[in-house]
């Protein structure tokens, strides 16, 4: 499992793709995998593995966060219509 994301990098991802990492921990192997191919790879990324003591927390954070990417990305593809 440790390799789970790396493999569907390999299988999907171009070095014009952007990737959005997370974990709570900041631990996960498998995401740490991931940054790092990314990083070979020439993929940007943005991770948001967060260390913190209050799981709950860091999640509400994370998903907060997502929710302002998809509207900036949102407003950015519409504005033209």
């Amino acid at each position: 499992y440790g390799d789970v994301f790396v493999r569907q990098l390999e299988a999907y991802a171009k070095p014009e793709d952007f990737v959005i990492i997370l974990s709570t921990s900041g631990k996960s192997e498998n995401c740490l995998k991931a940054i790092e191919w990314c990083e070979n790879n020439g993929v940007a990324y943005l991770d948001f593995p967060r260390k913190g003591k209050d799981t709950p927390t860091v999640q509400e954070n994370q998903l907060h966060l997502i929710h302002l990417i998809c509207d900036i990305v949102e407003k950015y593809f519409t504005k033209n219509e």
